[in-house]
């Protein structure tokens, strides 16, 4: 596989969290401090209501692109999680990866991610 061109200023970054973090501020503050870290252009996000709702009000709020990329249950089934992460992955081409406390398969989103040697980032916030 030829190493990615490097990308100046069009960082894509997928967000990962659990449905039930509705702390506005908080994610508001890791996506602040990621985006200081490096600007980013597009958040990537699953579409479910909590962290990557919250995440998506930030970058749309900033005037920056959101994408969204729902799991397919009807079709994937009991697989649509690992699916649509696999998807984020391959189709998105993320430059990183953030993935909040207590998501339901994180580990198999952070394990894709490495494997395509996509820097991941787990931040440490409380879980209320």
């Amino acid at each position: 596989m030829a190493p990615r061109p490097v990308k100046a200023l069009d960082l894509v970054v997928v967000v990962a969290g659990p449905r039930v973090f509705k702390n506005r501020a908080v994610v508001w503050q890791v996506m602040d401090l990621a985006h200081r870290h490096k600007r980013i252009s597009t958040v990537v996000h699953g579409g479910t209501p909590g962290t990557e709702q919250l995440a998506a009000e930030w970058a749309e709020r900033i005037g920056l692109s959101v994408t969204c990329c729902p799991a397919d249950w009807a079709h994937d089934q009991e697989v649509a999680p690992l699916r649509q992460h696999l998807r984020m992955i391959e189709e998105y081409k993320p430059d990183g990866v953030i993935i909040f406390p207590g998501t339901l398969f994180g580990d198999d989103l952070a394990a894709r991610a490495g494997s395509h040697k996509i820097p991941v980032w787990f931040p440490k916030v409380p879980q209320r």
